[in-house]
């Protein structure tokens, strides 16, 4: 379920740093990841420094977003001062573009025809490089 939901918003997964090796969509300030069968879930864990493991206190946005993300039906599983949880239903188009807000997901650029052209029509380098994968044409798909 995460697969599509990633491939329909063109967003990257990665695999979690857990042992159990399960994939996770990585943001700014939380993650989305697989939390039932039919559901999908956000975490919002803001500024979270990977280097020193210290994060950002900042529980006016939490309370903000946690509002808005109730509105839209979203379903509060885990609630802290500064950070928490919020599960949603992934065919819900509004709850999924806010889920994605809230963990400030940035979609995958995905070139145009004509910017590939420019570009490769540029530089020699990069008509060298025609194959990479950021100017191949199944990423576009």
């Amino acid at each position: 379920m995460l697969e599509s939901f990633a491939t329909k918003y063109k967003l990257k997964l990665k695999r979690s740093l857990d042992d159990n090796g399960e994939y996770v969509i990585n943001g700014k300030s939380g993650q989305i990841y697989e939390y039932s069968d039919c559901e999908l879930a956000v975490c919002f864990t803001p500024g979270l420094n990977k280097d020193r493991g210290i994060g950002t206190w900042c529980p006016r946005r939490w309370s903000n977003l946690k509002r808005s993300a109730l509105a839209t039906g979203m379903t509060l599983r885990q609630n802290g001062d500064s950070e928490g949880s919020l599960s949603f239903d992934p065919d819900n188009r509004q709850q999924a573009k806010l889920a994605i807000k809230i963990a400030a997901v940035r979609p995958k650029r995905v070139l145009s025809p004509e910017h590939k052209a420019k570009l490769l029509a540029a530089s020699p380098l990069l008509q060298r490089r025609a194959n990479s994968p950021i100017l191949n044409d199944h990423l576009s798909a």
